[in-house]
């Protein structure tokens, strides 16, 4: 659901991290400021850039030197011969749904990223078909639910319950009339 602090739970999480690299929050157009104004917001010492713009070229001497990069999916997708080269300590991506599909342009964009650590976050995993759920799954973790096809297999041969046990502990699934009091 939205509204549950996933972005405030993402800044709690990493903020205790000691950085030897930058984390990179990439998102659609509409978070991005969203994400620095909370980042703003409860880490005051942490230097946060927007990636963006038609002059961010300039901005990436300073990408080395800062806490969080946060970036567009657009951006991404033009600016992925620039991106991938940088190493990132934790890649986070937000309303994941966006990779959905792995024949895209930002999906393959998002997976030549350079990270050891990614985490997706989406109220909507599967939005038109299961295989959205399997392309969020092989940015984070690739392969663990085998090759694309194989996982299509699985589909159609019934093994349904099967691919549900592996997915299950990585799935945070909360409501809001769950969470309402604490935030």
């Amino acid at each position: 659901d939205m509204g549950l602090g996933k972005t405030v739970q993402t800044i709690a999480f990493t903020t205790p991290i000691e950085q030897t690299a930058p984390h990179l929050i990439i998102g659609p157009t509409n978070v991005i400021y969203n994400w620095q104004k909370e980042i703003k917001k409860f880490t005051k010492r942490k230097k946060t850039i927007v990636y963006g713009g038609s002059n961010r070229e300039k901005i990436l001497p300073e990408i080395s030197k800062s806490n969080y990069i946060i970036t567009s999916y657009g951006i991404l997708k033009n600016d992925i011969d620039l991106l991938k080269n940088i190493p990132f300590q934790a890649i986070f991506i937000d309303e994941a749904q966006h990779i959905k599909n792995p024949r895209t342009q930002i999906s393959k964009a998002v997976k030549q990223l350079n990270s050891t650590f990614k985490i997706a976050m989406t109220g909507t995993p599967i939005e038109n078909y299961i295989q959205d759920l399997w392309n969020i799954f092989d940015f984070v973790m690739p392969d663990y639910l085998g090759k694309l096809s194989q996982f299509e297999n699985d589909i159609k041969d019934g093994r349904k319950e099967q691919l549900k046990t592996k997915i299950k502990p990585f799935i945070l699934r909360r409501e809001k009339r769950e969470v309402l009091d604490s935030l």
